[in-house]
């Protein structure tokens, strides 16, 4: 659902917008986005102040304008925070692109899973991800793997890396052992990162069959 009784004055460069005829108290509150209607910018509501000011948590980017249309969107789902369209909203397909393909789209490009086979002793990787600068993601990885009928195991593991302004990934720390459990102790699986990347390798062992399945969760913050 939005809001969008009144009109409304923003300011280049700046994060108060000025309502009329608007009751924001009783119908915003501080989360819901902010939009004028016909750009393609959503803002993020950052207080309430009056019944006719707000503040944004960031300054307004469009040129300064008065009495023009706005939308306020409040409804947002439970678990992943997507925006909920509703009959009647406006710019609604930007909305749909914005809040939810876009979110979700995210989200998914950072779950992922993969099968091998590896035959020998030489470290293989099963999963790789080119990561952004200046960004902190924590790497979960859960890994199943057997040799036939004779051999399993599983592991889980755990990993904070980053990347600095023009720097390459780098892991804060060391990797989490979570769970280990392996019936050939000479198996092995672990999240390293090389250049932009992180990577999640695995390691079997010689002259031997062994089928890994792979999946893991990368947090980005």
């Amino acid at each position: 659902m939005q809001y969008k009784i009144g009109t409304v004055d923003v300011t280049n460069a700046s994060a108060t917008v000025v309502g009329y005829n608007t009751l924001w108290l009783a119908n915003v509150q501080a989360g819901d986005s902010f939009k004028i209607r016909g750009e393609n910018v959503i803002y993020t509501v950052a207080s309430v102040d009056t019944n006719t000011q707000l503040t944004l948590s960031s300054t307004y980017v469009g040129d300064s304008a008065s009495g023009v249309n706005y939308q306020i969107t409040k409804d947002f789902t439970d678990n992943l925070g997507l925006t909920e369209i509703w009959a009647g909203d406006i710019d609604w397909p930007y909305h749909l692109t914005a809040g939810v393909i876009r979110k979700l789209d995210n989200l998914l490009g950072y779950m992922n899973t993969n099968s091998i086979t590896t035959t020998d002793d030489t470290k293989t990787t099963i999963l790789d991800k080119e990561l952004s600068e200046i960004g902190v993601y924590l790497v979960e990885a859960k890994v199943t793997a057997k040799e036939g009928d004779t051999n399993r195991a599983t592991y889980i593991r755990r990993a904070l890396v980053y990347r600095t302004s023009g720097g390459a990934a780098a892991m804060q720390g060391s990797v989490q052992d979570e769970l280990t459990i392996e019936s050939d102790s000479d198996w092995d699986c672990t999240i390293e990162v090389d250049d932009n990347d992180v990577q999640l390798n695995v390691t079997g062992v010689a002259a031997t069959t062994i089928n890994w399945t792979a999946t893991w969760s990368i947090m980005e913050r």
